[in-house]
Protein backbone atom coordinates (compact mmCIF):
# COMPACT_ATOMS: atom_id res chain seq x y z
CA UNK A 1 0.00 0.00 0.00
CA UNK A 2 3.07 2.26 0.14
CA UNK A 3 3.66 4.25 -3.04
CA UNK A 4 7.15 4.07 -4.54
CA UNK A 5 9.52 6.91 -3.67
CA UNK A 6 9.42 8.41 -7.17
CA UNK A 7 5.60 8.30 -7.13
CA UNK A 8 5.20 10.19 -3.84
CA UNK A 9 8.33 12.28 -3.15
CA UNK A 10 6.45 15.04 -1.31
CA UNK A 11 4.86 12.54 1.07
CA UNK A 12 8.18 10.98 1.97
CA UNK A 13 9.84 14.39 2.29
CA UNK A 14 7.18 15.59 4.74
CA UNK A 15 7.51 12.32 6.66
CA UNK A 16 11.27 12.88 7.02
CA UNK A 17 10.69 16.46 8.22
CA UNK A 18 8.18 15.24 10.81
CA UNK A 19 10.57 12.49 11.90
CA UNK A 20 13.52 14.88 12.29
CA UNK A 21 11.60 17.59 14.18
CA UNK A 22 9.85 15.06 16.40
CA UNK A 23 13.13 13.40 17.39
CA UNK A 24 14.54 16.85 18.13
CA UNK A 25 11.47 17.59 20.23
CA UNK A 26 11.76 14.38 22.22
CA UNK A 27 15.26 15.38 23.31
CA UNK A 28 14.62 19.12 23.46
CA UNK A 29 11.12 19.92 24.82
CA UNK A 30 11.40 23.58 23.81
CA UNK A 31 10.99 22.48 20.17
CA UNK A 32 7.62 20.93 21.00
CA UNK A 33 6.64 23.90 23.15
CA UNK A 34 7.20 26.26 20.23
CA UNK A 35 5.24 24.22 17.69
CA UNK A 36 2.37 22.59 19.62
CA UNK A 37 -1.24 23.64 19.12
CA UNK A 38 -2.45 25.85 21.99
CA UNK A 39 -6.13 26.75 21.37
CA UNK A 40 -6.36 29.15 24.31
CA UNK A 41 -3.59 31.31 22.80
CA UNK A 42 -4.83 31.02 19.21
CA UNK A 43 -8.28 32.21 20.25
CA UNK A 44 -6.52 35.31 21.55
CA UNK A 45 -4.67 35.84 18.24
CA UNK A 46 -1.36 34.42 19.45
CA UNK A 47 0.70 31.46 18.19
CA UNK A 48 -1.35 31.27 14.98
CA UNK A 49 1.41 29.30 13.26
CA UNK A 50 0.67 26.34 15.52
CA UNK A 51 -2.56 25.67 13.62
CA UNK A 52 -0.26 23.89 11.19
CA UNK A 53 3.12 23.46 12.88
CA UNK A 54 1.72 21.11 15.54
CA UNK A 55 1.62 18.27 12.99
CA UNK A 56 5.42 18.34 12.82
CA UNK A 57 6.13 17.21 16.39
CA UNK A 58 5.09 14.29 18.62
CA UNK A 59 5.07 13.69 22.35
CA UNK A 60 6.91 10.35 22.47
CA UNK A 61 8.47 7.51 20.53
CA UNK A 62 5.32 5.37 20.40
CA UNK A 63 3.22 8.25 19.09
CA UNK A 64 5.87 9.16 16.52
CA UNK A 65 6.61 5.67 15.22
CA UNK A 66 2.94 4.77 14.82
CA UNK A 67 2.28 7.94 12.84
CA UNK A 68 5.39 7.44 10.71
CA UNK A 69 3.77 4.29 9.34
CA UNK A 70 0.48 5.89 8.38
CA UNK A 71 1.56 9.33 7.12
CA UNK A 72 3.55 8.03 4.13
CA UNK A 73 1.06 5.20 3.60
CA UNK A 74 -2.08 7.27 3.10
CA UNK A 75 -0.52 10.53 1.98
CA UNK A 76 1.61 8.68 -0.55
CA UNK A 77 -1.44 6.99 -2.03
CA UNK A 78 -3.25 10.33 -2.29
CA UNK A 79 -0.22 11.92 -3.96
CA UNK A 80 -0.15 9.07 -6.48
CA UNK A 81 -3.87 9.49 -7.25
CA UNK A 82 -3.65 13.26 -7.68
CA UNK A 83 -0.62 13.01 -9.97
CA UNK A 84 -2.39 10.30 -11.96
CA UNK A 85 -5.47 12.50 -12.39
CA UNK A 86 -3.94 15.96 -12.87
CA UNK A 87 -0.32 15.41 -13.90
CA UNK A 88 2.90 15.71 -11.89
CA UNK A 89 3.12 19.47 -11.29
CA UNK A 90 -0.62 20.26 -10.85
CA UNK A 91 -1.22 17.11 -8.80
CA UNK A 92 1.59 17.91 -6.37
CA UNK A 93 0.50 21.55 -6.18
CA UNK A 94 -2.94 20.33 -5.11
CA UNK A 95 -1.32 17.98 -2.59
CA UNK A 96 0.72 20.87 -1.14
CA UNK A 97 -2.48 22.85 -0.69
CA UNK A 98 -4.12 19.96 1.18
CA UNK A 99 -1.04 19.55 3.40
CA UNK A 100 -1.67 23.05 4.75
CA UNK A 101 -5.45 23.27 4.53
CA UNK A 102 -6.34 19.93 6.12
CA UNK A 103 -4.55 20.29 9.50
CA UNK A 104 -5.46 23.97 9.68
CA UNK A 105 -9.16 23.15 9.34
CA UNK A 106 -8.79 20.49 12.03
CA UNK A 107 -6.81 22.91 14.17
CA UNK A 108 -9.42 25.65 13.83
CA UNK A 109 -12.20 23.26 14.86
CA UNK A 110 -10.12 22.11 17.84
CA UNK A 111 -9.42 25.72 18.75
CA UNK A 112 -13.12 26.57 18.83
CA UNK A 113 -13.88 23.53 20.97
CA UNK A 114 -11.09 24.17 23.49
CA UNK A 115 -10.92 27.97 23.37
CA UNK A 116 -11.56 28.28 27.12
CA UNK A 117 -9.32 25.37 28.18
CA UNK A 118 -6.07 27.00 29.24
CA UNK A 119 -4.36 23.63 29.72
CA UNK A 120 -5.19 22.01 26.40
CA UNK A 121 -2.27 21.23 24.07
CA UNK A 122 -2.15 19.13 20.89
CA UNK A 123 0.69 17.69 18.83
CA UNK A 124 1.07 15.04 16.16
CA UNK A 125 0.19 14.24 12.57
CA UNK A 126 -3.02 12.38 13.37
CA UNK A 127 -5.21 14.98 11.66
CA UNK A 128 -3.20 14.40 8.47
CA UNK A 129 -3.44 10.63 8.82
CA UNK A 130 -7.20 10.49 9.33
CA UNK A 131 -7.73 13.21 6.74
CA UNK A 132 -5.75 11.43 4.05
CA UNK A 133 -7.22 8.05 4.97
CA UNK A 134 -10.79 9.31 4.43
CA UNK A 135 -9.67 11.21 1.32
CA UNK A 136 -8.12 8.01 -0.06
CA UNK A 137 -11.23 5.89 0.54
CA UNK A 138 -13.72 8.47 -0.74
CA UNK A 139 -11.88 10.01 -3.70
CA UNK A 140 -12.64 6.99 -5.92
CA UNK A 141 -15.63 5.76 -3.93
CA UNK A 142 -16.70 2.79 -6.02
CA UNK A 143 -13.38 0.97 -5.95
CA UNK A 144 -13.63 -2.39 -4.24
CA UNK A 145 -12.63 -1.87 -0.65
CA UNK A 146 -12.47 -5.57 0.13
CA UNK A 147 -12.92 -8.49 -2.24
CA UNK A 148 -14.48 -11.89 -1.94
CA UNK A 149 -16.77 -13.59 0.52
CA UNK A 150 -20.50 -13.17 1.10
CA UNK A 151 -19.97 -10.44 3.69
CA UNK A 152 -17.45 -8.19 1.91
CA UNK A 153 -18.08 -8.91 -1.75
CA UNK A 154 -20.20 -5.77 -2.27
CA UNK A 155 -18.14 -3.46 -0.05
CA UNK A 156 -16.89 -0.34 -1.78
CA UNK A 157 -14.16 2.07 -0.84
CA UNK A 158 -16.53 4.81 0.37
CA UNK A 159 -18.10 2.35 2.83
CA UNK A 160 -14.75 2.15 4.60
CA UNK A 161 -14.33 5.94 4.54
CA UNK A 162 -17.82 6.60 5.89
CA UNK A 163 -17.45 3.89 8.54
CA UNK A 164 -14.22 5.53 9.69
CA UNK A 165 -15.96 8.89 10.08
CA UNK A 166 -18.82 7.29 12.04
CA UNK A 167 -16.40 5.49 14.37
CA UNK A 168 -14.43 8.68 14.93
CA UNK A 169 -17.66 10.57 15.64
CA UNK A 170 -18.58 7.95 18.22
CA UNK A 171 -15.14 8.18 19.82
CA UNK A 172 -15.42 11.95 19.96
CA UNK A 173 -18.91 11.88 21.47
CA UNK A 174 -17.82 9.32 24.07
CA UNK A 175 -14.54 11.16 24.69
CA UNK A 176 -12.47 8.06 23.93
CA UNK A 177 -8.87 9.23 23.77
CA UNK A 178 -7.45 12.68 24.39
CA UNK A 179 -7.17 13.46 20.67
CA UNK A 180 -10.57 12.11 19.60
CA UNK A 181 -11.81 15.51 18.44
CA UNK A 182 -8.80 16.37 16.26
CA UNK A 183 -8.98 12.89 14.69
CA UNK A 184 -12.61 13.51 13.76
CA UNK A 185 -11.95 17.02 12.45
CA UNK A 186 -9.05 15.76 10.36
CA UNK A 187 -11.26 13.07 8.83
CA UNK A 188 -14.02 15.57 8.07
CA UNK A 189 -11.48 17.94 6.49
CA UNK A 190 -10.22 15.08 4.32
CA UNK A 191 -13.76 14.27 3.21
CA UNK A 192 -14.47 17.92 2.41
CA UNK A 193 -11.27 18.29 0.39
CA UNK A 194 -11.91 15.10 -1.57
CA UNK A 195 -15.31 16.49 -2.58
CA UNK A 196 -13.85 19.89 -3.50
CA UNK A 197 -11.17 18.32 -5.68
CA UNK A 198 -13.35 15.63 -7.25
CA UNK A 199 -17.01 16.66 -6.80
CA UNK A 200 -18.33 13.89 -9.07
CA UNK A 201 -17.71 11.43 -6.26
CA UNK A 202 -20.96 12.68 -4.67
CA UNK A 203 -23.06 11.70 -7.68
CA UNK A 204 -21.22 8.38 -7.95
CA UNK A 205 -22.06 7.52 -4.36
CA UNK A 206 -25.67 8.67 -4.72
CA UNK A 207 -26.17 6.63 -7.90
CA UNK A 208 -24.60 3.60 -6.28
CA UNK A 209 -26.87 3.86 -3.23
CA UNK A 210 -29.91 4.45 -5.44
CA UNK A 211 -29.01 1.46 -7.60
CA UNK A 212 -28.71 -0.82 -4.59
CA UNK A 213 -32.04 0.39 -3.21
CA UNK A 214 -33.84 0.55 -6.55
Amino acid sequence: MFAALHEAPLSYLLSLIILALSIAGIYKPSVVAGLQLYPYAIWRARRLHTLWSSVLVHNGWGHLLANMVFVPMYMGEVEYMLVDDFGAAPGRAILLATIFIMPMLAGLATTVEHRHDIGHRSVGASSLIFGYAVFYYCYLPLDSGMAGGPLFGQLRSYHIGFLGVVLLLGAERLKIGKAASVHLYGALAGLALSICIRPQLVSEICLHIRGRNG
